[in-house]
């Protein structure tokens, strides 16, 4: 009698914890007697995008959404699944549906493999995209969530009554080493931290041992070493199969410019080329540098024939709010980051130079007038600081340099003595004009302020991303002039390089932080909105996914 008991309650909670008593479909099935391994895949793929397709919905702003797949992502989702592969490496652009895909893949293997899952991130804040994507699938199901989930989900860990759970943690030393089962999702791999780099290794040493683990790589490839870069590089000899797609196969079909198509160019490809702001014309140069041919990067063409979820207008968007930079193109198109390159284009930095007009007497000058919003940046070093003054001549559509000085040895007493002499030509009425100082020196920003100025910190830790993208804007869009006088700001910006680490390069950089700092008073987004928002139709949707800005608590 007993025995019949234990049976019966076997046999419920299997059928508790089996997805198909909740009318989700059975995905585990098996190959059929005749049928060839690329039918069986397949017949596999076929059946796991219907099953996200009716009955996967994630929430973003209180509503439920579909999940919309485009190939890559469902060979990624599909071979994980199905075993096909045990280490995957997934090179993903931002904002295009990477770290959904790998929620979407934990979700299905906690509910049909019953298996746990930890998704480690290199940061808090990615961790906790993949598990309120998880979340989200939960609440859709609700019954299936009543039956299945033991308890409420804690802050970052799901746990199902038959055991199996989902955990999202950071990727510190402490976590990384602890136990872990069989499928490890490593969720933005690619960092600077060489810390974290090395605590994300130690955590992926558990599973590797398994004989049925499953190890994922997910990252945006957007620094040139490190763990990331080793895995894909390295991904035969480790094991480990590669997944990429690139923010133009996940657009909807695009139809810009197709009234311009012909017989001889049914998709409008020439339009692509020579009118489309999502393709670019680059130089193909041989090992003497010189040009032997030109080559159309970006989409060209490309979402002529894709049926993703991203607009037209939510692409180029992105776009425009990463001129002035490599960040679309590293974060987005999926171009590699690189050593040494520049961090402004020379092209651009020399406008700002050509385009100051002459007087008479052969001088250049900046038009402005006393009106005019100004701001001092102040890069401070153990030798030498850089101050730099800017009046933003919103009329005349540009910012200009009107002074800028690089002292050696000098205290703050002599720089407070240089920004009282600005404060008396350029606001002779009293106004003040806002100081952004760097926040390496403290001590000297605080003296400052005794002093009477009104000193804002800039924290470069934290910032400094952000104030290279807001100038960079200004010079991608010829919106700030410099005078040619200021020969040596001119040769450190032109100077200004990324280094091994994928950081700029701390040397003769004090010219290129200061005006970092002053222009962080004039947002570009919000001084020349007319240059990055060009398109009345943007999907407010895509903001959030899109955008690269840091909202800026200044």
């Amino acid at each position: 009698m007993e025995l019949q008991l234990l049976e019966t309650e076997v046999r419920r909670r299997d059928s508790v914890v089996d997805p198909t008593t909740y009318d989700l479909p059975v995905l585990n099935f098996p190959q059929e007697e005749g049928e060839t391994d690329e039918a069986y895949a397949e017949r596999q793929n076929t059946a796991i995008a219907d099953c996200i397709d009716g009955h996967l919905r994630f929430k973003k702003d209180g509503t439920f959404r579909k999940v919309v797949l485009i190939p890559r992502m469902l060979e990624f989702i599909a071979d994980l699944f199905f075993a096909r592969v045990d280490m995957a490496i997934l090179w993903k652009p931002r904002g295009s549906g990477g770290s959904l895909a790998a929620a979407v893949l934990i979700f299905l293997v906690n509910v049909y493999h019953r298996k746990s899952f930890v998704n480690i991130a290199g940061s808090g804040e990615q961790s906790l995209a993949v598990y309120e994507y998880i979340r989200g699938f939960w609440d859709y199901l609700a019954e299936f969530k009543r039956n299945m989930i033991l308890g409420e989900p804690l802050a970052m860990k799901i746990t199902l009554i038959n055991g199996v759970y989902v955990k999202c943690i950071t990727g510190s030393e402490k976590a990384a080493r602890g136990k872990h089962p069989s499928c490890l999702m490593v969720d933005e791999a690619c960092q600077r931290d060489e810390r974290t780099d090395l605590a994300l290794a130690a955590a992926m040493q558990t599973p590797m041992s398994e004989p049925d683990r499953m190890i994922v790589l997910v990252s945006t490839f957007h620094h040139p070493t490190g763990l990331f870069q080793e895995h894909w590089d390295y991904a035969d000899e480790k094991g480990f199969t590669k997944y990429k797609w690139t923010i133009f196969e996940t657009m909807a079909q695009c139809h810009q410019g197709m009234n311009t198509a012909t017989e001889e160019d049914p998709k409008a490809l020439n339009h692509c080329k020579t009118s489309c702001p999502l393709t670019r014309k680059v130089a193909v140069r041989d090992k003497q540098g010189v040009i032997i041919d030109w080559a159309f990067k970006g989409c060209n063409g490309v979402a002529r024939d894709t049926h993703g979820f991203q607009t037209y207008d939510q692409v180029r968007k992105a776009k425009n709010m990463n001129a002035g930079s490599s960040t679309f193109e590293i974060e987005y198109e999926g171009e590699r980051p690189e050593f040494g390159t520049n961090i402004y284009a020379p092209a651009k930095i020399d406008a700002a130079v050509s385009r100051c007009p002459v007087d008479d007497a052969g001088r250049s000058y900046i038009e402005w007038d006393y009106e005019s919003p100004k701001a001092i940046g102040v890069d401070w070093g153990l030798q030498e600081t850089a101050l730099v003054l800017l009046s933003l001549e919103r009329g005349r559509g540009y910012a200009g340099v009107m002074e800028y000085l690089q002292l050696t040895g000098k205290l703050v007493p002599e720089v407070a003595r240089y920004l009282d002499e600005w404060h008396a030509t350029y606001s002779p009425s009293g106004k003040t004009i806002p100081v952004f100082a760097d926040y390496s020196h403290p001590y000297n920003n605080i003296e400052l302020g005794q002093r009477g100025f009104e000193v804002v910190d800039v924290p470069f830790q934290r910032y400094k991303d952000f104030g290279i993208g807001n100038l960079g804007r200004y010079f991608e869009y010829e919106r700030i002039r410099v005078l040619p006088g200021f020969a040596v700001l001119v040769r450190q910006l032109h100077a200004y390089r990324y280094g091994r680490d994928g950081k700029p390069v701390k040397k003769d950089d004090h010219g290129p932080d200061a005006l970092l700092c002053a222009m962080m008073a004039f947002r570009f987004t919000e001084t020349f909105p007319e240059d990055i928002f060009t398109s009345e139709n943007v999907d407010a949707d895509a903001e959030g996914e899109l955008k690269s800005e840091e909202v800026m608590e200044f």
